[in-house]
């Protein structure tokens, strides 16, 4: 009798939806993901972004919005993805490469007597999320997912740059396009109201700190 209250009361909240009918709490989420996915895409050097890039960076920005207590969640303590994966993200071993840097991670090939290159370059991908600290890499020489533990952190040289704009291409991105869909592939209404949200964001900052050490001058002379 407990489990069929249970389940009367669960199916009561559930909200059932004709065609063309949206949820606004669905929508709302799917905007602050795109939000985060668009304000990471400003801050790398890329024209073009493979696609396998792109949705591993929601992967990325995903695993972040959930390593958090929810706002209305039910523990003020305990993110989503603790309570899920019994497993807390540590800023010593999550943190360790912000996404989209270039790295040469490690290899250990066998017989280690050849001449194989011991490094492969690559693109952080962010966290893979164990307890391990493991993190995902793109790699550049054959368009394969690596994840390594140990790797070594670089510049970004423009012949990455290229070559991650290469990859972008062959998989028929088109540049500076970040756009979400439903499922018939039809672009939602506010994806220009997050670009022109984004746009005034940049130039506010960009002001911000052009005045920045104007201010500060003008608050020392005045102490």
């Amino acid at each position: 009798a407990g489990s069929t209250s249970r389940h009367s009361t669960w199916t009561e909240n559930l909200k059932k939806l004709s065609a063309n009918e949206h949820v606004g709490e669905i929508e709302r989420t799917i905007r602050t993901l795109k939000e985060r996915g668009r304000c990471i895409i400003n801050t790398l050097p890329f024209s073009t972004l493979l696609k396998r890039i792109l949705i591993e960076m929601m992967y990325h920005v995903m695993m972040w919005l959930n390593g958090f207590p929810a706002r209305n969640g039910v523990s003020a303590k305990f993110s989503p993805r603790e309570i899920v994966t019994q497993v807390r993200l540590d800023y010593n071993k999550h943190c360790r490469v912000p996404f989209g840097t270039y790295c040469e991670v490690h290899e250990h090939p066998n017989p280690l007597n050849t001449m194989t290159a011991r490094t492969k370059p690559t693109i952080a991908l962010g966290p893979t999320g164990n307890a391990q600290g493991t993190h995902k890499f793109f790699c550049l020489t054959n368009g394969t997912l690596l994840k390594r533990n140990d790797w070594t952190e670089y510049p970004m040289p423009d012949s990455v740059i290229r070559k991650v704009n290469n990859w972008g291409k062959k998989s028929m991105q088109p540049e500076e396009s970040f756009e979400f869909s439903n499922r018939n592939k039809t672009p939602y209404s506010w994806n220009a109201d997050v670009d022109n949200l984004l746009h005034l964001t940049i130039l506010s900052l960009y002001h911000f700190q052009q005045c920045l050490p104007k201010c500060q001058e003008w608050n020392w002379r005045n102490t």
